[in-house]
């Protein structure tokens, strides 16, 4: 038995052995092959590594030649511009000149006057006690330039229209009101309550007094309601035809899908953040508003509210409550630039609204300063330390792919606070038509009620009485339902009044126009989020933002709501002092936007 079967394992073992010895015969041409492709591959891709290390070296030298040769071109291009025809490339030349300015000063403006008023300092040398004489007077030359411009404005107005003092009194009614509801009354820092009414004055003064002023908003107006039109393009290839009786879906809407991408990609390459820093920077020093709240205040004017304290995200932590009013307050008070295509597709004048944006964050912040004044320490009181944050894409087409998305969650809320707030609206008219037809009052609906509410309100804004019971209903509609509904309610009386040679005023003793006085009152007093529905939207977005603040931001809600409105009608009012006839603007035929 034992020689049988040593036969077999020897078998066995050679079975095994020429197997592993043919395996390897097999393997080893394989091998072989893929280390001479490979081979072949590294010296094919030697001029490869040997540029980009050569780039590599030489980037900056690289990226200077390419600055250079576009901006070569460019310049090329606008030497051939202005030969070809110098009047049509007006708009071409001026925005050339704002970037070149904008360049040099980051570039070498700014140092260069750091170091000329630091020499100035230097060399001058003020005594002790003239620097203390100085100081103690700036306080009293303050109170006397206030003192002074208001008696002008008083004079101005009562020689131009006696009727606008009645904004004066509604002007002085909303400062009474603000400080009979401050928490701390005794603790109101006057500085940036002074400085922010100023602005609010300075920019009036120059939009509606002045021909310059009007022709340049109007201008920016035209140009962004233009580059609005281009949402056109992509409504019509996903919609096909837009049908006129479904122009708010079809056609309103898409815009802020538009603007929003776009404003994602100006956030991805820095331009927004570098804006915002800027007016935050000048806000600051006059105002003398800490950083935080002064760079919201003004990101709300370009994003929404709940979108503009994404830019300082890592601090609000570390808000204190004044602070946490101001964001809250700012939000409210404002639109944003993603909605302006909106409101101009109701016919809504670009300029009144585009001033009104601009005007509401200061004016949400003295309004905050007065409700709520400032009794901690801020930690972030220098714009220079603060990082405004860029979001976390890759890319451009990233940044643009998710500027679209966002914005769907705004879209879905719009179109879903539209359907179930007009829906509410019928319910509550037909059961106060019902109520009211028992006791001889059939037309009694939640628009009168708004009316005769906030008659008083219209009438001490400015609003002529006659149009007070209109624009008191429009005010009534954006406070309890939003401003999406009181501005398309808007739409047929703005209609009527450029139309008013073939629209009577009244029909049927039922009003068709207000006058162009009292709807400029009425676009700044509606140019605001300060609705129920709104808040709600705020503190649940800055819940999340800072959850270790939800107490405090439940705690402020109905006061920065109040502080909202408040704001809105502290813009109107101003409006209302400042209005005069309608300037006459000869507008050219020349846009900086080419039309869609």
């Amino acid at each position: 038995m034992g020689e049988k079967e040593e036969p077999i394992e020897l078998e066995e073992c050679d079975l095994e052995k020429g197997e592993k010895l043919k395996l390897n015969h097999e393997v080893e041409p394989e091998a072989t092959s893929q280390k001479n492709g490979k081979s072949c591959i590294g010296f094919l891709l030697i001029p490869v590594l040997f540029l980009k290390s050569f780039y590599s070296e030489r980037k900056t030298v690289f990226k200077y030649i390419f600055l250079g040769l576009l901006l070569t071109g460019y310049v090329v291009y606008f030497i051939i511009a202005i030969a070809r025809d110098p009047l049509a490339a007006k708009p071409l030349i001026i925005l050339t000149l704002v970037i070149l300015f904008l360049v040099l000063y980051e570039l070498r403006f700014k140092k260069l006057l750091f170091l000329f008023f630091k020499q100035i300092k230097s060399k001058v040398h003020i005594k002790k006690e003239i620097k203390q004489k100085i100081a103690w007077f700036l306080p009293y030359l303050q109170i006397l330039l206030c003192i002074a411009f208001c008696i002008w404005l008083l004079v101005d107005m009562i020689m131009r229209n006696p009727s606008t003092l009645i904004s004066v009194v509604g002007f002085i009614v909303i400062l009474v009101v603000c400080i009979c509801a401050s928490t701390q009354p005794k603790c109101i820092n006057w500085r940036p309550v002074i400085w922010g009414i100023g602005l609010q004055f300075i920019l009036g003064l120059i939009v509606l007094r002045t021909s310059v002023g009007y022709t340049a908003i109007k201008f920016i107006g035209d140009q962004i309601a233009t580059f609005m039109k281009y949402t056109d393009s992509g409504s019509i290839f996903v919609f096909g035809y837009l049908p006129s009786d479904h122009v708010f879906a079809f056609k309103v809407l898409p815009m802020i899908v538009f603007f929003s991408m776009v404003t994602n990609m100006l956030f991805y390459v820095g331009l927004m953040q570098w804006f915002i820093a800027k007016l935050a920077y000048l806000t600051q020093i006059t105002l003398g508003t800490s950083a935080i709240e002064s760079a919201v205040a003004i990101a709300n004017i370009f994003v929404g509210m709940t979108e503009a304290p994404l830019i300082v995200r890592p601090y609000l932590p570390e808000l204190t409550k004044a602070e946490i009013h101001s964001v809250l307050t700012t939000g409210l008070a404002s639109i944003s630039f993603s909605v302006f295509g909106v409101y101009i597709g109701f016919g809504v004048d670009g300029v009144h609204l585009l001033t009104a944006c601009v005007m509401s964050a200061p004016a949400g912040l003295v309004v905050s300063r007065l409700l709520y004044p400032e009794v901690e320490k801020s930690k972030f009181m220098n714009t220079g330390s603060l990082a405004l944050s860029a979001g976390t894409n890759r890319n451009i087409v990233e940044a643009a792919a998710a500027g679209a998305s966002m914005s769907i969650k705004l879209v879905a809320n719009i179109g879903a606070n539209l359907i179930a707030f007009l829906a509410l609206l019928a319910f509550i008219n037909a059961t106060l038509h019902w109520f009211g037809a028992f006791v001889g009052i059939p037309q009694l609906s939640f628009e009168v009620i708004c009316s005769y509410l906030f008659m008083p309100v219209a009438f001490l804004m400015g609003a002529d009485w006659e149009d007070c019971f209109l624009v008191g209903q429009l005010f009534g509609m954006k406070t309890f339902l939003n401003e999406f509904i009181a501005y398309e309610t808007m739409k047929p009386f703005i209609h009527n009044r450029l139309n008013q040679d073939v629209v009577p005023k009244f029909i049927n003793g039922t009003i068709q126009y207000m006058s162009e006085r009292s709807e400029m009152v009425a676009i700044h007093a509606l140019c605001g989020f300060c609705n129920v529905s709104s808040l709600g939207i705020i503190i649940g977005g800055l819940s999340v933002l800072m959850p270790n603040k939800k107490k405090d931001l439940a705690d402020m809600s109905v006061r920065a709501l109040m502080g909202g409105m408040i704001a809105c009608c502290m813009t109107a009012s101003i409006s209302g002092m400042l209005f005069v006839e309608p300037i006459l603007v000869v507008t050219s035929n020349i846009t900086a936007t080419p039309s869609p």
